[in-house]
């Protein structure tokens, strides 16, 4: 797993967050940079996937600590079952589990999740 992973920092526009969710991505997948144009498709058919499945959503962009890096996501009130499939079919190395203010990193091939810190998010 990449060490990137367990540094990442969060902003939303939400103002108000639920207490869990998962965040998933479907940028770059098993971690390679695909470029903007690749990274936009994939983020609109995970957003089609969501709608088409009922499962609401709201956007988190996952960045590097500098800022340099970003990747568009979406926080999902699901279970960690439907997090795992959507991370996978998107193939993606974990998605980030966030209970009342701990993050979890959550390997999508063995489901292990791991406590990565507190779960610091800006607007």
């Amino acid at each position: 797993m990449l060490a990137a992973y367990r540094s990442a920092v969060f902003r939303t526009p939400e103002e108000s967050l639920p207490d869990d969710f998962y965040v998933v991505t479907a940028s770059n997948p098993f971690g390679k940079e695909v470029g903007s144009v690749v990274n936009n498709r994939r983020q609109l058919d995970l957003a089609r996937r969501l709608d088409s499945l009922g499962v609401p959503r709201f956007f988190v962009t996952g960045f590097s600590p500098d800022f340099t890096h970003a990747e568009i996501g979406y926080g999902l009130r699901c279970d960690l079952v439907a997090a795992l499939q959507l991370g996978r079919h998107y193939n993606q190395d974990a998605v980030f589990r966030v209970s009342g203010d701990d993050l979890w990193l959550v390997d999508c091939a063995s489901g292990e999740q791991e406590p990565i810190g507190k779960f610091v998010c800006s607007a």
